[in-house]
Order: structure tokens, then C-alpha cells, then sequence
């Protein structure tokens, strides 16, 4: 018998009742009306157990039209932002100025010490210099270099802290390595330039992300350890100097260190 909601089964015994007279007669009571399974929209058994296991292993579903292959480097913004700018810069300097144009520049917009001086007038390039010294270099190896470290120690801390953390502490460390430069060097008028300072205090800071992480162990004697070694590191490229024989401002990579190691703390503290 075929109802409208679906296949019937017969009764117990298997067979149509039968009332002798030749009639099947239908004990409704027997009919019992069977509904197709419904099947789940969009999922299957495979596809369920796909998803588990996606749960299980913390996996996520990759967005609409997003590449199935991240690039090699996979820098945030700030860290981008700076590592252009840097580049940018220094091609600018290279190929849109001659050698008096880039001195003006450098002695404009690096860091002089004798702008300090009681005698000097306090302008522009007094204000600016702590800041705008850090954007410009003394060549593609300097340049060069500190560009893949901001790449290594900036990326983890922008995502550790935020770009405007990041930002505020750069700046922090490069005004704070400057005037500790200051301090050693009053009355010089030999430009400092280049964000190995700042890059310093990005290290530092780096470093104590790793130990607030437990990534690694820095032992009874905390990141002590680790700071004499950068500032040994940093005393012998002082006394070696650059690679085209130009003095290395060591101290102001030591001022940049250390700044950045007092002012992670209260820079991770800020509601920014």
C-alpha cells in the first residue's frame, strides 16, 4: 500500500489480511507511514568530520578571495610603512641630490649635537633633528642593515604591542639614544644619522617580549646578561667604525637600548 506521506510496511505477519471472502481487508492500524530521512544542507558525514577535525587542530576557514599562499614576508603595517620610508629616502638622497644638496640635508635634518650648544639659536633643526636623524643613513650597507632589522624585531613587536605602541616607542628611543649622544658629545658639529639607535630600543623591547612569552630563559640575572653584551657589541663597532670608515655613534646605540628596556613597560601600559 503506498500512502501519500510516504512507503507502508504490511503487519506482522508478513501477509494482507484476508477475510475469507477473496477481499484483503487493511488493518490501518498496521500501516505504518515511513518519511525519507532528510539529509543535511551543505554537509555530509565527510564533510562534518572535516570540520571537527579543523576545529580540533585550531585551523580557520581561509577568506573569500584570499591567497592559498601568504607572501614570504608578511611584515605589518608600521614595519612596512618604516622599512619603505627608509628605502625611499635613501634612493631619493642617492639619486635626486648631489653631494651638496645631501650634506644640506644631513645637516639640517640629522642630529647636532652643537645646535645645543649655549651659544647656538635654537631652530627647526634643533626640534626636528632628535626624530628626523633616525630617517636618514650614510649609505646602502648602513641603510641596508638596519632595515632588516627593524624587519626582524619591529614585525614581532607590532603584533606583540600595536603600531601606535610601536611608533611611540621608536620615537622614545630615537630622541632619548640622541640625547644620550648629546651628553658625550656637547659642542660637536659632526651630524649623527641613521635609526640604529631606535632599532637598539626595538632589540631591548623585543627581548623582554620574549621573556614576558617564556620563550626564553634569562636565568637569576634576568636581561642583565644580555645588556652588557649589547653594549660590549656596541663599544667595538665604535672602536672599529663603519664599513666606509665613518665613526659609529655607539653610545647613542646604547642610549637607544636602554631607553627601550625602561619604556616598554609603560609604553605597553598606555590605553592606545
Amino acid at each position: 500500500m503506498q500512502s501519500s506521506k510516504g512507503t507502508t510496511v504490511q503487519g506482522s505477519n508478513g501477509h494482507n489480511n484476508d477475510d475469507g471472502s477473496g477481499n484483503n481487508t487493511d488493518d490501518k492500524s498496521n500501516v505504518i507511514p515511513l518519511r525519507k530521512p532528510r539529509r543535511n544542507k551543505g554537509h555530509n558525514a565527510d564533510s562534518a568530520a572535516k570540520i571537527r577535525t579543523t576545529i580540533m587542530m585550531g585551523g580557520t576557514r581561509r577568506a573569500p578571495g584570499a591567497s592559498a599562499h601568504p607572501p614570504a614576508i608578511n611584515m605589518p603595517p608600521m614595519t612596512k610603512f618604516l622599512v619603505i620610508t627608509l628605502v625611499v629616502i635613501e634612493a631619493a638622497m642617492k639619486l635626486a641630490l648631489d653631494p651638496v644638496q645631501q650634506y644640506w640635508v644631513i645637516s639640517h635634518f640629522g642630529f647636532v649635537p652643537a645646535s645645543y650648544s649655549s651659544d647656538a639659536v635654537f631652530g627647526w633643526e634643533a626640534f626636528l633633528g632628535p626624530i628626523t636623524y633616525a630617517f636618514l643613513h650614510g649609505g646602502w650597507p648602513h641603510v641596508g642593515l638596519n632595515v632588516l632589522m627593524l624587519m626582524a624585531f619591529g614585525t614581532g613587536l607590532e603584533r606583540w604591542m600595536g603600531w601606535k605602541r610601536l611608533a611611540l616607542l621608536m620615537i622614545a628611543c630615537s630622541v632619548i639614544a640622541a640625547m644620550i649622544h648629546l651628553v658625550f658629545n656637547i659642542g660637536s658639529d659632526n651630524p649623527v644619522i641613521g635609526a640604529s639607535g631606535a632599532i637598539s630600543g626595538m632589540f631591548a623591547a623585543a627581548m623582554v617580549m620574549l621573556q614576558q612569552m617564556q620563550r626564553f630563559d634569562t636565568g637569576r640575572f634576568g636581561l642583565l646578561p644580555f645588556a652588557l653584551v649589547w653594549v660590549g657589541i656596541s663599544a667595538v663597532f665604535g672602536m672599529i667604525g663603519g664599513p666606509g670608515g665613518e665613526s659609529v655613534a655607539w653610545i647613542a646605540h646604547i642610549g637607544g637600548f636602554l631607553a627601550g628596556l625602561a619604556f616598554v613597560g609603560p609604553v605597553m601600559r598606555l590605553k592606545i
